[in-house]
């Protein structure tokens, strides 16, 4: 029986069908819909600045950074930033979580949280909506706990209506 149109081989008495190769079935794909945006997770999007690293200027961007060196100058970072253990920074450091465990001088302005480990030792300001400190970190300096830490929401503070 031709299918489709098509002839099939002819048969000779005592021969064997001629047999065609069955397609092999595709696999599967699932389609996945993209994630929703969001703040870069630990996992990705980190970038090391490691002990033997000395860095000194400004810096601004997006993702998660981890100095495990010397950092001298601004940053304003739009992720998390953990300065590590035996790590300095002298400067001013802006980001939405900041997590020390090494020696900062200069203001830390978190618009998330800020913690401070056993290890920390901070000379300078802290603005942040939320802060923990571990027991054993040094702070000389002063803290300030409000939701208006970008420059474009405190220099446009509203008053809310009764």
């Amino acid at each position: 029986m031709a299918l489709f149109q098509k002839k099939q081989p002819e048969q000779k008495p005592g021969q064997k069908p001629v047999s065609r190769p069955e397609p092999k079935p595709e696999p599967k794909t699932e389609v996945k819909k993209a994630a929703p945006a969001q703040a870069p997770s630990p996992q990705r999007d980190t970038t090391f600045f490691t002990k033997k690293l000395k860095i000194t200027g400004n810096l601004s961007g997006e993702g998660n950074l981890i100095i495990q060196g010397v950092f001298d100058g601004e940053f304003d970072l739009r992720g998390q930033l953990k300065i590590a253990q035996g790590a300095r920074v002298k400067g001013n450091v802006k980001a939405h979580d900041i997590s020390v465990n090494g020696n900062v001088e200069g203001n830390l302005t978190a618009s998330e949280k800020v913690h401070l480990d056993s290890t920390a030792k901070i000379n300078g300001r802290i603005t942040t909506p939320k802060i923990s400190v571990s027991e054993g970190a040094v702070f000389d300096g002063e803290i300030k706990m409000s939701r208006a830490t970008t420059p474009s929401s405190s220099a446009s503070s509203t008053v809310a209506k009764k």
